[in-house]
């Protein structure tokens, strides 16, 4: 066992920092945008791209509405984290996320031989391997992926989802934050 020294406070200190400093150099907000024209959901953890669409959106170029942030994301990779990867339905006018790397190759699949319209945009942002839930629901009337860390959201869907209040379906917990 390490005897408790200055030279080892201070060289753990120092790595717990340095690991500090590189997860929030690119750690920011999760920017939410929703489309009422096409009844979709669209996140970014882009300051560029979030500018774009509120610039946009108040010029009437884009659908895109701001709404708010959700949680903290990060741009960069860091250990402990995973992408969440971006697909955009053209078809559907859905935008889809996942941090799962089979149902990402699915889709692509799916995509490229012509069984689903799902493009893969890229890498969207990084999220935690562990930490706070991000839940995923689907309208399959609007055709609207919708994601929400909020416990109360999720539970007051659900249960508006087994009344036949929304349409909106539980799936399943898509990354954490």
């Amino acid at each position: 066992m390490f005897k408790k020294t200055r030279v080892y406070t201070a060289f753990i200190t120092a790595i717990m920092l340095a690991s500090i400093i590189s997860v929030t150099a690119s750690a920011g907000p999760l920017y939410v945008f929703y489309s009422s024209a096409f009844h979709d959901h669209m996140y970014t953890a882009s300051e560029s791209e979030k500018n774009t669409l509120q610039n946009h959106y108040y010029s009437g170029i884009e659908s895109y509405a701001y709404q708010g942030t959700m949680g903290w994301v990060s741009t960069s990779y860091y250990d402990g984290s995973m992408p969440v990867y971006r697909f955009w339905n053209e078809t559907t006018k859905d935008h889809f996320y996942t941090a799962d790397a089979s149902e990402k190759a699915q889709l692509e699949a799916n995509y490229y031989s012509g069984r689903d319209d799902y493009v893969y945009e890229g890498i969207a942002f990084y999220a935690s391997v562990w930490g706070n839930q991000v839940y995923r629901f689907f309208d399959p009337i609007h055709y609207d992926h919708f994601y929400t860390n909020d416990l109360y959201e999720k539970t007051n869907l659900c249960d508006l989802a087994r009344t036949g209040y929304t349409d909106y379906k539980y799936e399943k917990v898509a990354w954490y934050e």
